[in-house]
């Protein structure tokens, strides 16, 4: 996560910073680079403070057609930055918590939301408190140049591990206990608490249970493309997401599209989606995964009682359970790449992670 990154910058001198003392003009371009950069995103992530150093540098040129007084120089410099990977654990400290959730601070630097509903029935998670260092598994990231943090959403993977024997020792009254009893007694905590934590990671390591669905599934039909879902996009109304992906193949032929959404059955709408009388749009396989997580969003952002059964999946993998189809679903044997589920699994995350802000925001 943290990586040594180069990057190159224009830094202008002013009459005012040569006016001062100072050691040397690269020690004060590094410092003007210091400024602009530590502490902040640049394109490849958070720059750690103190890690900016000049590599090189041109000579000082005058811009031609106008003259300010600056002295422009093009450097190169190298910088410690942080970018968490998808998938990281990191250890942060809970700086706030509330009904939403909680938010984890790490070095300052990156700001994980932890949502409650990723974590519902977790007692462990309940009864975490602010001041707390826990561990949390990076799920998705973003930043822009220039912010002062990165914003991630997190699963809360356990409290901060035990910090070995000195801390240990420090617990046990060294005058009411001779040496060898107190030393074995520290001895004997660290091997329980390093088997705790070796429990705990074989845990980590297994895959968390999975979420099989298919249209005629016992549980969590809900979740499939079939289900009848009312929603609305630009103005139309459609009965399931299979109506809008069938019909979003034809933009150029409203009429056409208008005959897939007034089918009665989803059904109906898949069969005349695969029509090979009437052409495909030309970029269909480029845009067929865009089509479907904007239907997938508007299915379960306009009816809450969707949108609460897929946060309540928590961090299960989803999975479309589909014996014909190896791209949406798993297939016949189980293997296919299962896009379906991945997109509902992405769109969770989003969800979740929208929810707290807007308690956040509520809060403030």
């Amino acid at each position: 996560m943290e990586v040594q990154s180069n990057f190159e910058t224009k830094v202008a001198l002013t009459a005012k910073d040569l006016s001062k003392d100072i050691e040397s003009i690269d020690k004060l371009l590094e410092e003007k680079i210091k400024t602009q950069y530590e502490g902040k995103c640049s394109r490849n992530g958070y720059v750690v403070p103190s890690s900016v150093k000049l590599l090189s540098r041109s000579a000082g040129l005058i811009e031609k057609g106008r003259f300010t007084g600056d002295i422009l120089f093009y450097a190169e410099a190298e910088s410690t930055v942080l970018q968490p990977p998808d998938g990281y654990v990191l250890e942060g400290e809970v700086i706030r918590k509330n009904k939403m959730g909680m938010y984890v601070n790490y070095r300052d630097a990156i700001r994980v939301i932890v949502p409650r509903d990723l974590h519902i029935g977790d007692e462990e998670f309940d009864e975490v408190q602010v001041g707390e260092i826990v561990r949390v598994e990076i799920k998705k990231s973003r930043y822009q140049v220039n912010d002062t943090s990165i914003l991630s959403v997190g699963v809360y993977r356990g409290r901060k591990v035990g910090e070995g024997l000195e801390a240990v020792a420090k617990e046990v009254p060294v005058a009411e206990k001779p040496a060898f009893v107190f030393a074995t007694k520290a001895l004997e905590e660290k091997k329980e608490e390093e088997e705790d934590e070796a429990e705990a990671a074989v845990a980590e390591t297994k895959p968390p249970e999975a979420i099989r669905f298919y249209s005629n599934s016992e549980t969590y039909k809900e979740l499939s493309n079939f289900y009848p879902a009312k929603f609305t996009i630009d103005g139309k109304t459609y009965p399931t997401v299979e109506h809008y992906f069938q019909a979003m193949k034809f933009p150029n032929n409203p009429a056409f599209q208008d005959q897939i959404i007034a089918q009665k059955t989803p059904a109906g709408a898949k069969k005349m989606g695969a029509t090979k009388v009437i052409p495909l749009r030309t970029d269909w396989e480029e845009v067929k995964e865009e089509v479907m997580a904007k239907a997938l969003k508007a299915k379960f952002t306009q009816n809450p009682d969707l949108k609460t059964l897929l946060l309540g999946t928590e961090t299960k993998k989803l999975e479309e359970a589909s014996p014909t189809d190896s791209y949406w679903g798993t297939g016949k044997n189980g293997k296919g790449q299962n896009r379906l589920g991945v997109l509902l699994m992405e769109l969770r995350t989003e969800l979740a992670a929208e929810t707290v802000a807007t308690a956040e925001s509520e809060d403030e």
